[in-house]
């Protein structure tokens, strides 16, 4: 009788635990929530109607690979005819694209060039693998919005692209550099800043006038209006005769009694004490 009570006791004991974990298991699936459908129950990795939408934007991605083969169909057909088009009316016949991928100077126009001889078997491959005849060579001056009057050398004479191509490889063979931030990019030649280019639509277009008269004749008044690279920043100096500015003044035609015409001025720059 004693076995049998206590076999009873943990039947019972049994039967409140198992119904405990129905309890909790209950609440604790009533308190799941989804963060997809926002039902209680279950959780997303288990939502129905995510894997509904997984298997239609599988089917959508289908749908957009086959547009996009579409697409690159008719780009190849007829791609450079429509960009030639667009790009045309956006810039004018003195605008500039400055280009990093070009190797040369080129320009589809044969009344911009100086010293042009023509050649043969010449061509140049673009970046949609398009071969474009090359007719001449020779060299084109111009004159930016800055005042700067620049010889571009060797600068081929393609007629089918659709506008004017600076190369910055050619320019940094000429002894310019280019600088890029916030949609401005600054051409230098040693601390002489010769042009800013402004982005619009994405490149970067420079405006520039043909030049036909002698580069001599303008040069040296053009670079006497050019602004100059800002000096870089130097520590500043944190005692006395750390730093010590000196200029000598002179020569003037009054001279001293002791018969001087020159005088140094020296000023602490910590200080600031003559």
């Amino acid at each position: 009788m004693g076995e049998g009570r206590k076999s009873e006791e943990v039947m019972h004991v049994r039967g409140r635990e198992n119904n405990i974990r129905r309890h909790r298991s209950k609440s604790r699936s009533n308190s799941r929530r989804c963060y997809y459908c926002h039902e209680p129950g279950h959780f997303i990795k288990d939502c129905p109607k995510s894997r509904k939408n997984e298997h239609s934007e599988h089917a959508n991605l289908t749908a957009c690979e086959d547009d996009l083969g579409d697409v690159f169909m008719m780009r190849n057909l007829c791609d450079y005819d429509y960009l030639s088009s667009v790009i045309s009316d956006s810039l004018g016949k003195s605008d500039w694209v400055v280009d990093s991928g070009c190797s040369f100077h080129m320009s589809p126009s044969k009344n911009v060039f100086s010293n042009y001889r023509e050649i043969e078997h010449g061509f140049v491959s673009l970046a949609n693998e398009k071969k474009c005849n090359v007719l001449g060579i020779g060299d084109v001056c111009l004159r930016f919005s800055s005042g700067y009057v620049l010889t571009l050398k060797n600068v081929r004479h393609v007629p089918e692209l659709c506008c004017n191509l600076l190369s910055c490889a050619s320019l940094e063979n000429e002894g310019l550099k280019g600088k890029w931030g916030k949609g401005i990019m600054k051409v230098v030649k040693g601390c002489l800043v010769v042009l800013k280019v402004e982005m619009k639509n994405n490149f970067y277009v420079c405006h520039a006038e043909l030049v036909l008269d002698s580069v001599n004749c303008v040069q040296p008044c053009v670079l006497g209006k050019q602004s100059r690279v800002s000096f870089p920043d130097l520590p500043k100096c944190t005692a006395v005769l750390d730093c010590i500015h000196a200029d000598l003044c002179g020569p003037y035609s009054v001279s001293t009694h002791g018969g001087k015409i020159y005088f140094l001025t020296l000023i602490d720059d910590f200080s600031k004490k003559v």
